[in-house]
């Protein structure tokens, strides 16, 4: 009775992590490792224990998470950890569990059967090579297909909602030059999209030094114009732009309105579309910019074709 209780008593414990994919694996091997099955996991801001339920913080570790990491690949398919990779950067309340969970079926699913195991080991003559120990029980591909179970349904919803995140931020991010040359872009998204993010900006930006703030994780992703790294910072001093940013928003903002059709106006829409939270980053959905804007650069524009002109010229005359 006494090793039932103690049995009983050891799965019910919750694993408080540091929210980092590294922090998730090492959670997740050392419940392999240590035989427990916890019934939360999740930071230590967002966990709530139950009643008598026992906290266990886990310690990230390197090691721990690349050996996991090295097996999911090896025996689900690099798709697979993939999948564990975008999920694990969603918000959604228990999505750290059900990862863990996931994990746990795709590697008992895909693991290959040796003979004890085996239903026909009794009536198998032993004469050549076992094909079913050889091969995978199940095929990668087929984990990505079961939407509908209790399992892995989940963690694919997880998976589709990143992406659209990351989907939506290509679209409606917008970048300001500042006046140390430096491209500078806020975002509020619904998920830590910003690891997935980068590549795709750096590709698209060549050489050109950036920076991506996301202003709901505290993540800043930073580009060099050759490499990129992550920044977590709790504050961020916004840069100065350069003196003709504002002349640009506004000539954009102009643009905007000046292409729009009246008669399709369709606000449900565009709000289905193009959320209402992001509009508060992107500059052509702001208030109509002041037209001193547009005036003050025209005037320096037209201050500075003037200093080319010969002396005694003026706008109006032609030379002879």
């Amino acid at each position: 009775m006494s090793i039932l209780v103690h049995e009983e008593y050891s799965q019910d414990v919750a694993y408080a992590y540091d929210g980092t994919l590294e922090g998730l694996l090492s959670a997740i091997f050392y419940a392999y490792q240590s035989g427990e099955h916890p019934q939360d996991i999740d930071t230590p801001q967002h966990l709530q224990l139950r009643l008598g339920q026992r906290l266990h913080h886990i310690e990230t570790s390197t090691t721990s998470a690349l050996r996991l990491q090295r097996g999911i690949s090896r025996i689900c398919g690099e798709d697979i950890f993939d999948l564990i990779k975008h999920a694990s950067l969603s918000d959604a309340p228990n999505a750290s569990y059900a990862i863990y969970t996931f994990v746990r079926y795709a590697l008992n699913q895909n693991k290959t059967h040796p003979c004890k195991l085996c239903k026909t080991r009794h009536n198998c003559p032993q004469t050549t090579p076992c094909a079913r120990a050889k091969t995978k029980a199940r095929k990668v591909s087929s984990l990505r297909l079961e939407h509908a179970h209790e399992i892995t349904g989940p963690v694919l919803r997880l998976e589709r909602a990143v992406l659209n995140e990351r989907h939506r931020m290509k679209q409606f991010l917008r970048f300001e030059q500042t006046a140390q040359g430096i491209w500078f872009a806020k975002c509020n998204p619904n998920a830590n999209v910003i690891p997935v993010l980068m590549d795709y900006f750096c590709a698209r930006f060549g050489c050109e030094s950036f920076v991506i703030f996301d202003e709901v994780h505290h993540i800043a992703g930073v580009c060099d114009g050759r490499d990129w790294q992550l920044v977590q910072t709790d504050s961020l001093n916004i840069p100065i732009n350069t003196s003709n940013e504002q002349f640009i928003q506004a000539a954009w903002k102009c643009f905007y309105d000046a292409v729009s059709i009246d008669a399709r106006y369709h606000p449900e829409l565009r709000r289905q579309f193009m959320p209402k939270r992001f509009w508060r980053n992107i500059c052509e959905m702001h208030e109509r910019m002041p037209d001193t804007a547009l005036k003050a650069h025209t005037s320096a524009s037209d201050a500075s074709n003037r200093q080319t002109l010969s002396p005694g010229l003026r706008l109006d005359q032609t030379r002879e």
